[in-house]
């Protein structure tokens, strides 16, 4: 009788899931009563694409991905009903490519088309949320959803984001997903104060603004899940839970469940709530969950009409359709997430900083993907290995334990091997791209192109070694770009740089390498001066080629070292003038008007774990004291060098921690290079490193910072806007993600600072901004990783090196539009170097080889970045155009602004259609859900214009005109 039931069980799964219609999405979605309150158990596993295990252990290892995809699968087809949701893209495409069952192979594809199996988020992995920058989660969402689409077509599209487990939660995200085409966003981690004060006023879900500037299209429905996203107490029926649900036990299970029920429909607003059924690798055994939850849906269904309450498998999509379906007003949220804190004095913001080494890495990643990219898009290549393998390094990289520091230290090394392994690739590709580009005539020639990885440690073989080379500048922007380039040398003159695009010898200077930077361990290059030269011009999406040559030595130097009286350095802007007594900067003069600015590094003690603390780890930051001390001990020791192209200071503030101020030519910006390491812990105590910057600007507790690199967010100190704030820990507390940008400004003045990476920072007191550069540990905090954040080289604490743009100027200046255009140019697309050893004279290169190109003919407007450029598969082009400003930025600038994708290329557009951000779904046929806000919540700072922005009509008639206005982003796929 058994095997009889089974088999019909069995057939009736086989005839619905044979059905060719599919039913993915919301056709999919189980039929509610909206009489009765109803439980949506939402089936899931988190899977870490890394944390305390490799990926690829994860994947291949003891109760690894694999095993838990598979039995899912096979679970799903036992019932119909049953349901699950898959959100690493990474892991499922991993699976897909390796497999060889092709009959499992088409089971997947049979529960997704009648919903079952339901793709959630989509993105390659789950991004971290703090650090990351907005250009690779657009493209580890965009890659996740092509991998998608290329196996399920449309009901591959993902509807809904799922943000479980990242650390605090950004505005720009909200934003970023709504143009997705998401209907709503789910997420787990909530600081615990606002968590009490949304579940005690019924607004743990809302509608959250993510735009000031792109009206209701940037609106997003997000809610806040009660339990994280495991299981409530009780109903977890994993292996490593005792639980279950038998004959036995299934009255008191459906009591406890109801209970459970009840009490969170006093936190939500609708019928309907949603649990996660699920926790971090969870369905190892996916029978065991099934089956109880089998038993546990049957019972409470038996006594609904007794109890008012229903249960269900569902989606978290599903679960946001009854929502919608139930015509509700719901409260709206305008700031962001940020910082969280799970404990009363256990904020989650020393990972803006963990790792700063790994967190430039993946910005240098980014630089060279877009690189990559943008040749193989121009030279119509179409997509490659070697691309779609830094395709997916970097989409590796976003993970919220990855980027975060928040791994273990093997991991960290795993996710840096991963990483460069995929870069060298894209290198080769790019050589050969390059080749081509620069072939003028027919040669079987040995041309290499290759890039000196480490001369941000100011090393380069190729520049020590050769008395002759080429170096190939590449500008990744769409506009012309000017750099000052930096090459180690091994002598202090006799070096003649030629444009080789003009034939002009260009003027060079010598600086000293300090020091510090010749001390790092992991230094192999001997060079002891970096010879500097300006490279004016660089075409957008192109490059211009220089050829340096060893002349002899020659009795002129054009470096000039300083005397101690002599150290205020200037350029046509700015000056920038040092204390006498402790050799730190004193003020900074904006043509000719003086701020008093003090820059110094500076270090917090770590706080270690006592009774009801928790110490500072990779996660958490807890300074004990709240007070940083100085670095030096005595005064800094500087010394200073001046020439044609750049003045600059070096500072010693000990033998762990240096600087370099510097001042180029017609800069409107102050650059501070900053040293630190190995951070000593030899007295048992850790040490978290900032750069902080002290002003008389009267700041009223109030200061900006970015989000993800986009929009920028008002701060104030000791203040949350959603609850009242009870501030224990007044450094950590105020910490925010800096991204790109943090400044300061009264009615007078305006002080900001760019980064180079992401770091955590803030505005601890009125007048002052700091930023955390670097951080070495002694204990761990407790959160899962079990090692301490001590990173190691050669024996000894890690070294990080990294550089700080300072723009000081009235507010009614352009310093926001300067922000936003040395963000771009200097930390996150500046130009890349590639270099070609040569016995070639500049004549004979010049009369051999291509020495200058354009992807493009014409600069896009000043206020327009071409955000993406790239290859698709069947050989057109994905475009994306963003207006860089905000509606306030600057009166010119903040203007809209046209051009034409015509007019960008010499070869003939056929056809251009306009897409979902994702690129996933043409726009036109995009329709989000609407929702209904409170009337209280109308009409709050952020709401004087919730219109969206105008999008043309993209058509041959104007040669595919495209207006932008501020913050907008628009996404094209080209045919040519």
């Amino acid at each position: 009788m058994r095997m009889k039931l089974t088999f019909i069980i069995f057939l009736s799964a086989l005839i619905v899931l044979g059905n060719s219609d599919p039913h993915c999405g919301y056709e999919a979605c189980p039929k509610i009563d909206p009489k009765l309150f109803t439980v949506h158990l939402v089936p899931h596993t988190h899977d870490d694409v890394g944390w305390v295990r490799t990926v690829d252990d994860y994947y291949y290892g003891g109760n690894g991905v694999r095993g838990i995809f598979e039995g899912v699968v096979n679970e799903l087809m036992i019932n119909e009903t049953r349901k699950f949701i898959w959100v690493e893209t990474a892991y499922f495409w991993k699976w897909w490519s390796e497999t060889k069952k092709d009959d499992l192979k088409e089971n997947v594809k049979k529960l997704v088309a009648n919903g079952q199996l339901e793709l959630t988020g989509g993105a390659w992995s789950m991004n971290d949320e703090a650090v990351n920058h907005y250009q690779s989660t657009i493209d580890q969402f965009t890659w996740g959803f092509r991998r998608l689409s290329d196996v399920f077509g449309d009901c591959g599209r993902p509807h809904v984001g799922w943000q479980i487990d990242p650390f605090g939660h950004s505005r720009e995200t909200a934003s970023l997903m709504a143009q997705l085409g998401f209907d709503g966003l789910f997420f787990g981690r909530l600081d615990r104060d606002d968590k009490a004060h949304r579940t005690e006023t019924k607004t743990m879900e809302m509608i959250w603004r993510g735009s000031k500037n792109l009206g209701e299209e940037s609106d997003l429905f997000t809610g806040a899940l009660s339990e994280g996203y495991t299981a409530p107490r009780g109903f977890c029926f994993d292996i490593y839970c005792p639980e279950h649900v038998s004959e036995d036990n299934y009255k008191e299970k459906v009591v406890k469940f109801v209970q459970i029920a009840k009490r969170q429909a006093d936190m939500y607003r609708s019928n309907n709530v949603i649990w996660t059924m699920g926790a971090d690798f969870a369905y190892t055994v996916a029978k065991r969950w099934y089956s109880n939850l089998d038993v546990l849906i049957r019972h409470v269904n038996e006594v609904s009409h007794k109890t008012g309450v229903a249960v269900a498998y569902s989606t978290p999509s599903c679960y946001l359709q009854a929502l919608n379906a139930e015509n509700r007003t719901w409260p709206v949220k305008e700031d962001d997430f940020f910082p969280y804190a799970s404990e009363k004095h256990t904020y989650w913001t020393g990972y803006f900083t963990s790792r700063p080494n790994l967190k430039k890495f993946e910005r240098d990643g980014n630089n060279l993907l877009q690189v990559c990219k943008q040749m193989h898009a121009i030279t119509s290549s179409g997509e490659s290995d070697d691309l779609n393998s830094l395709r997916e390094a970097m989409c590796i990289l976003q993970h919220h334990d990855a980027i975060t520091g928040t791994e273990k230290q093997h991991v960290a090394d795993d996710y840096a091997h991963i990483l460069s392994r995929a870069i060298s690739r894209c290198d080769t590709s790019t050589s050969q791209l390059l080749k081509l580009l620069t072939k003028k005539v027919d040669s079987q020639d040995t041309l290499i192109f290759s890039r000196c990885p480490t001369l941000n440690q100011s090393e380069c073989s190729v520049s020590e070694e050769s008395n002759t080379f080429v170096v190939t500048i590449y500008n990744p922007l769409a506009k012309k770009v000017n750099k000052f380039v930096r090459l180690p040398a091994p002598r202090d003159n006799g070096f003649t740089v030629t444009d080789l695009s003009t034939g002009k010898t260009l003027q060079v200077q010598f600086v000293p390498i300090p020091r510090s930077v010749e001390a790092i361990p992991v230094r192999l290059g001997k060079a002891k001066h970096e010879l500097i030269f300006e490279a004016v011009d660089l075409p957008p999406l192109g490059f211009k080629s220089f050829h340096v040559s060893y002349q002899g030595r020659s009795r002129r130097r054009v470096l000039r070292d300083t005397n101690k009286q002599e150290t205020d350095i200037s350029n046509e802007i700015l000056t920038i003038s040092f204390d006498d007594e402790s050799h730190l900067i004193e003020s900074i003069s904006v043509n000719g008007k003086k701020t008093k600015l003090t820059q110094e590094l500076m270090f917090y003690k770590s706080g270690k774990a006592s009774l009801g603390l928790r110490a500072s780890g990779a996660y958490i930051f807890r300074p004990d004291p709240n007070t940083p001390f100085a670095i030096a001990t005595d005064k800094v020791k500087i010394n200073s060098y001046k020439g044609p192209h750049v003045e600059e200071v070096h500072q010693v503030f000990s033998d762990w921690a240096s600087q370099i101020v510097r001042l180029y030519k017609g800069a409107s910006h102050v650059e501070v290079e900053w040293l630190v390491g190995p951070i000593p812990t030899d007295d048992h105590v850790g040490k978290e490193v900032i750069s902080r910057f002290t002003t008389k600007i009267d700041s009223k507790r109030n200061f900006v910072t970015d989000s993800n690199s986009r929009e920028y967010l008002n701060r104030t100190r000791n203040f949350r806007e959603t609850w009242q704030a009870d501030i224990l820990e007044p450094v950590a507390a105020n910490y925010y993600p800096i991204t790109s940008a943090i400044s300061i400004e009264d009615e007078e003045t305006k002080l900001a600072v760019l980064t180079d990476r992401a770091q955590g920072g803030g505005s601890i007191a009125d007048g002052t901004l700091e930023l955390m550069v670097h951080r070495r540990l002694v204990n761990d905090d407790n959160y899962g990783v079990s090692e301490v954040l001590n990173e190691r080289q050669m024996g000894v604490g890690m070294f990080a090196r990294g550089r700080h743009l300072v723009l000081v100027g009235s507010p009614t200046s352009n310093v926001t539009a300067q922000e936003r255009t040395l963000v771009q140019q200097e930390m996150v697309l500046p130009p890349v170097l590639y270099f070609s050893p040569t016995t070639l004279s500049a004549e004979e290169w010049k009369a051999k080889y291509q020495t200058e190109f354009s992807g493009v003919k014409m600069e896009l407007p000043e206020n327009v970045h071409l955000l993406t450029l790239e290859p698709r598969k069947d050989g057109k082009i994905l475009l994306r155009f963003e207006h860089i400003m905000e509606k306030s930025d600057d009166l010119r600038l903040s203007r809209a602004s046209e051009f034409s994708i015509q007019d960008l290329f010499e070869a003939k557009v056929q056809k251009v259609t306009e897409m979902t951000l994702g690129a996933n779904q043409i726009l036109s046929s995009s329709r989000r859900f609407k929702w209904n806000e409170d009337k209280f919540t109308s009409g709050t700072k952020n709401d004087q214009d919730r219109t969206a922005p105008e999008r043309n009509v993209i058509q041959s008639s104007d040669n595919f005109k495209v207006i932008l206005y501020p913050m907008q982003i628009r996404t094209f796929v080209v045919e040519f």
